[in-house]
């Protein structure tokens, strides 16, 4: 699902990019990403990448997880429900986290 979305932001941002030079003569970098569709496209990758979660909401399930903490160290740790904590895996507290990705297909 995500990737999906992903490929059709980038795909609109794509036409729009080809529009845009087919319409100029010079190319500028500030026209074109100063143009208001071109900062959608931005602001929805952006939105659909953040995928950070407050750990004041814990994950439900007993699992390996990305974190990062309050000086924004990105590492994975295991999350346990059962204890309601994440293993001690970094001397910074935790501010967020999120699943891991899934692994490269090759």
């Amino acid at each position: 699902m995500t990737q999906q979305k992903i490929k059709e932001i980038l795909e609109r941002f794509k036409l729009l990019y080809n529009q845009y030079l087919n319409e100029c003569d010079v190319y500028d970098g500030a026209n074109f990403y100063g143009n208001e569709k071109v900062q959608q496209c931005i602001t929805d990758l952006t939105n659909l990448l953040d995928n950070w979660i407050s750990v004041k909401t814990p994950p439900k399930i007993t699992d390996d997880y990305l974190i990062c903490t309050e000086r924004d160290y990105i590492t994975s740790s295991h999350y346990s429900v059962a204890d309601g904590m994440f293993e001690k895996s970094t001397y910074y507290p935790i501010t967020h986290w999120q699943p891991l990705p899934q692994p490269p297909k090759e």
